[in-house]
């Protein structure tokens, strides 16, 4: 701020003042230092910037005293002077972010405040050009000392309007900030209001005449008490550690009580519900201890002594009005990562508690006849899902603890999720349904084929819905043997067939050998006769392969898992593998690893020079899902596509690609190539929609 400077009688030994100035700039510069620590809130930078401008006006007029030259003190005055333009702009800003710590800082909004204090300084620095801020420079001495005073010109009366103005619009938002906020913001905005008020008031005092000393002002001496404010209000009410956002209007209107905690146990904050959940006035709770506000609650007390965040379940209020709280801790920090103090709030959970105890009074009564039905049964709360009660069949057939069961959720046993919308539509249009069949799963990925009955009933006004579920997996894997023994008979023929045309052919070779005498003949006798005796070896091994189809019941499987092992059976050296990271599950037979073998094989041996091959998935709208396996061979000429996955069609014995697709085909995955002849194969299997599902990061199925 610049000021014009008065000598009047010394009342205050030089000494004294200017050591008076050095601690104050130790201070500050010590409170500008720690503020860094918190550079991430934006309301730091700004106080940052006016601890060390006022650090810099009080050192430089402690240099002044002690200047004995006429050019340094005026070399000094210009420095002083230049801190105390800036100071007032400083101060705004700081209380613009204080008091809207989430309004970001902009050019804009830096130039509008900064733009005249600039200026200002340029006329200051050069005033030795045009004398528009200082008009004349006066040396004097005062009992040994050298004095400086000056003659004001336009400027310096425009600068201090101007920074008397800034000063008053910080002293303005702080006052209608106190009236905005409680408790101890409100302390906390009064102490801050002071302490940057401070220095201009001796900044004042100067204007009308009242000084320490000659050439000095009581403002340098006062940031030391500007500092010292400040500190306690930093350390004291963590000035930069929590600040009520929107508190008003969000903190006070919620409805779970919340509290806030600082980092030493005290709480600083309660909003409204808080207040009247605990019987206390806001006013108690404004830096009272944690511990013994909530010694009554020890299982409070143990979650506010761990780190967040956590949750623990307890009863709260005056007797004969207890409720039930879900009580729930969040670490607060700042965008650094530094804690700033935890965030305790709480759920009223005492209608879900009382809904529970009256269901289970009245599951009483049934509980011997529902615990004998010999059917799983469940009781699910149609509103979210829930098991509320499960017979023990229902257990056996989940195969869980029944403890951990009643924490699930029936869509967490249903491999298509769909399903619940489903089976919950027909309820509400036909009142109850019969035979509705899906897929349950059970621990460890197990998968049944079952059928649900369900019908809707209401308890006190709550919606629930009865669930039985009948084991139709023994009826189902008989269909597929049937249908896989109908194949193997069919195969069995054909293959037997096949074989004797083989041996036919290996026989008249052998005989043709016999009368060969030519070596050359000879050997190209016998490279037929190792052909066809290969050709023979794998229509053995399709055979028993083929023997094995639909055997076992088809279960869920891991792609990436079964994609990889058949990929280690195959010397792969020198291609690219790639393979989508997502884990997708799907139903399908025990062979799976067979179809994926296959593939691979077939891109090895007839796709020419392979170097890239990738299997990935695409969702599709209709739900179903379609997994795609391509390499960047030769691919497969348009002629050759026709008979791909008919049984002896292909280039070797004709066995692979169709057993591929009967594989596939146990539970309705269809197989079908669509790449294009000389940039490589692209097979597109589709998964019919219940027959796949995604895990995400925590294990559970989306």
């Amino acid at each position: 701020m610049a000021t014009p400077q008065i000598d009047l009688t010394a009342t205050i030994d030089t000494t004294v003042f200017m050591t008076v100035m050095i601690m104050a700039t130790l201070i500050l510069l010590f409170l500008a230092t720690y503020s860094w620590r918190y550079r991430a809130n934006h309301s730091a930078i700004p106080f940052i910037g006016l601890m060390v401008l006022s650090a810099g006006w009080s050192l430089s007029s402690s240099l002044i005293l002690l200047s004995t030259e006429e050019s340094t003190k005026i070399v000094l005055q210009l420095v002083q002077y230049s801190f105390s333009i800036l100071i007032p702009v400083m101060a705004l800003l700081t209380v613009i972010f204080y008091i809207d710590p989430s309004r970001k800082p902009t050019y804009r909004l830096c130039l509008s405040v900064f733009i005249l204090p600039i200026v200002n300084m340029i006329i200051l620095i050069t005033n030795g050009y045009h004398q528009l801020f200082f008009t004349e420079y006066v040396f004097s001495s005062n009992d040994g000392s050298l004095v400086l005073t000056n003659g004001f010109g336009p400027v310096f009366y425009s600068t201090a309007i101007y920074s008397y103005l800034a000063i008053i619009a910080s002293t303005a938002l702080l006052v209608r900030h106190m009236g905005q906020v409680k408790g101890i913001y409100r302390r906390r905005d009064i102490m801050v209001a002071v302490g940057i008020a401070l220095p201009f008031i001796g900044d004042a005092s100067l204007m009308v005449g009242i000084t320490p000393g000659p050439g000095m002002s009581f403002a340098p001496v006062l940031l030391i008490f500007m500092g010292v404010i400040l500190m306690f209000a930093m350390f004291r009410y963590h000035l930069f550690d929590i600040t009520p956002i929107a508190r008003s209007v969000v903190w006070d209107n919620t409805p779970d009580p919340s509290f806030l905690i600082d980092g030493s146990g005290r709480v600083l904050d309660a909003n409204r519900a808080a207040c009247e959940v605990i019987g206390i006035d806001a006013k108690a709770f404004n830096g009272a201890s944690a511990n013994d506000l909530f010694a009554s609650e020890p299982g409070l007390i143990g979650l506010l002594s761990k780190a967040p965040p956590g949750k623990v379940e307890i009863e709260l209020g005056k007797e004969g009005f207890r409720r039930f709280f879900d009580a729930h801790t969040i670490a607060m920090k700042d965008k650094a990562g530094m804690s700033m103090g935890t965030l305790l709030y709480m759920r009223d959970i005492t209608d879900h508690k009382n809904l529970e105890t009256a269901i289970q009074h009245k599951a009483l009564r049934y509980r011997s006849l529902l615990d004998n039905i010999p059917l799983p049964l469940a009781l699910i709360d149609r509103n979210d899902g829930s098991f509320v009660y499960l017979n023990p069949e229902m257990d056996k057939l989940l195969q869980g603890e029944h403890e951990q069961l009643l924490k699930t959720k029936v869509t967490d046993h249903l491999v298509t999720l769909d399903d619940i919308k489903v089976l919950s539509s027909r309820l509400v249009d036909e009142g109850a349904v019969n035979d509705f069949e899906t897929l349950v799963k059970s621990k460890g990925d197990k998968s049944i084929w079952a059928y649900l009955a369900a019908i809707p009933i209401t308890v006190d006004d709550q919606d629930y819905m009865l669930l039985l579920i009948r084991d139709i997996s023994d009826r189902k894997m008989a269909e597929s043997l049937k249908a896989a023994n109908k194949k193997l008979s069919l195969i069995s023929g054909i293959t037997r067939h096949d074989l004797l045309n083989r041996f036919t052919v290996v026989g008249s070779y052998i005989q043709l050998l016999e009368g060969v005498e030519d070596k050359e003949r000879q050997t190209k006798i016998l490279l037929k006769l190792e052909k066809n005796t290969q050709s023979i070896m794998e229509l053995i091994e399709f055979a028993k392969d083929y023997e094995q189809l639909g055997v076992k019941a088809p279960v869920w499987q891991n792609v990436g898992t079964v994609f990889e092992r058949a990929t280690i059976q195959l010397d792969l050296t020198g291609i690219d593998i790639k393979t989508e990271q997502r884990p997708l599950n799907v139903f399908a037979d025990t062979m799976l690893e067979k179809v994926f073998y296959n593939l691979l094989e077939n891109s090895l041996r007839h796709g020419g020079r392979v170097k890239s091959i990738s299997l990935r998935y695409e969702p599709k709208d209709d739900g179903t899902l379609q997994m795609v396996y391509e390499d960047d061979g030769e691919g497969i000429s348009f002629e050759d596509k026709k008979n791909l996955f008919k049984q002896g069609m292909g280039r070797n014995t004709g066995q692979g690609m169709f057993l591929t697709k009967e594989i596939l085909q146990i539970t309705g995955i269809s197989i079908e190539e669509h790449g294009e002849p000389g940039r490589g194969v692209r097979f597109l299997m589709t998964v019919p929609k219940g027959m796949f599902y995604f895990r995400d990061e925590d294990g559970l199925a989306k």
